[in-house]
């Protein structure tokens, strides 16, 4: 990630320069976008489905999922090769829309903060994260999505926004319990060199 971040922020920078249209990027205009938020949330739901049911994109996300401790390192832990894809898939989107740079930045400092968030091991009252879910992806929501079990894994891919998996009907019934198992389904957790080269051997179980 550290050293992707030049070309990550350059990727940004271009499609923003490529809008097909033009608006201001004052701190007001940022308030009101909540257009662009949303059409943004639901843009990376989409991809993370794909991500999930296209082989090739699979080897490139399978690597997240391999981690048998879930917290909040794992929202850090994605293969380069994956995380260079989906700066370059969200560029369309960003031109379309006109999405000023600033607001590019705090989208993804929102996106990355959220992540770290629900992929810690933190527990929240029963009450507050009820309420919370209702919104945003919480950490007994995503933690669901990376349970060893096929059903639960294709579920809940919402990335900030919950709804969209209500939408998608990608919302599973499953709730997070103490001792819930993580990691891909059928597949054991894997050194760094077979992280690495799993875009090009695949994922397979050891």
């Amino acid at each position: 990630m550290i050293i992707l971040s030049p070309l990550l922020v350059a990727i940004a920078y271009w499609a923003s320069a490529q809008a097909l249209w033009s608006r201001p990027d004052a701190p007001i205009a940022l308030m009101a976008d909540h257009r662009s938020f949303s059409a943004r949330s639901i843009n990376l739901s989409a991809f993370h489905i794909a991500y999930h049911r296209v082989p090739a994109m699979w080897r490139l996300h399978g690597p997240h999922h391999l981690d048998r401790f879930l917290d909040s390192t794992t929202a850090l832990r994605f293969h380069f090769g994956e995380v260079l894809l989906s700066a370059i898939l969200r560029a369309p989107l960003v031109i379309a829309l006109a999405v000023p740079f600033a607001h590019i930045v705090l989208f993804e400092l929102a996106l990355t903060a959220a992540s770290i968030f629900y992929h810690s091991n933190i527990r929240l009252t029963p009450s507050f994260e009820q309420a919370l879910s209702r919104v945003m992806v919480t950490p007994s929501i995503h933690w669901v999505h990376h349970h060893r079990c096929p059903e639960d894994t294709n579920s809940n891919y919402g990335a900030i926004l919950s709804l969209w998996d209500r939408l998608f009907q990608t919302k599973s019934a499953t709730q997070r319990w103490p001792d819930m198992e993580i990691g891909a389904p059928d597949i054991d957790e894997k050194p760094l060199i077979g992280l690495l080269l799993a875009p090009v051997t695949g994922l397979k179980k050891s």
